[in-house]
């Protein structure tokens, strides 16, 4: 989730890459060739949001599954636990931005050293 929250932050924010004299859009994607992920991805997850580029997490479930008192259950307290960390403010983005920071240098560095000037 690390990842998915990083790259539409980073999609809000407009953010570029600079390599050498070129000054890049990033289009950021999460993909993965974990077919269980893949499917759990069908439900959980991230649809746009109005006025941004980032966008919240959602989840969807079947007819069947919305039926059944144990997913309504597993639904409420992920409900809680999401709502307890944007009490306590764990969805601060502070160190985050500091970290994708880090990253994006890295990758121009890394970028620099293998494309020609």
């Amino acid at each position: 989730m690390h990842w998915l929250s990083g790259a539409n932050l980073s999609e809000d924010l407009g953010t570029t890459l600079k390599v050498g004299n070129l000054e890049l859009a990033v289009d950021n994607w999460v993909g993965t060739n974990d077919i269980k992920l893949y499917r759990i991805s069908r439900d959980i997850h991230s649809v746009p949001r109005e006025g941004s580029t980032m966008k919240v997490l959602a989840f969807s479930r079947e007819p069947e599954l919305e039926a059944s008192a144990y997913w309504r259950s597993i639904d409420r307290m992920a409900l809680d636990v999401l709502l307890h960390r944007k009490q306590v403010g764990y969805g601060e983005v502070d160190q985050l931005l500091e970290r994708i920071d880090g990253a994006v240098a890295h990758l121009e560095e890394q970028l620099l050293k293998v494309l020609p000037e």
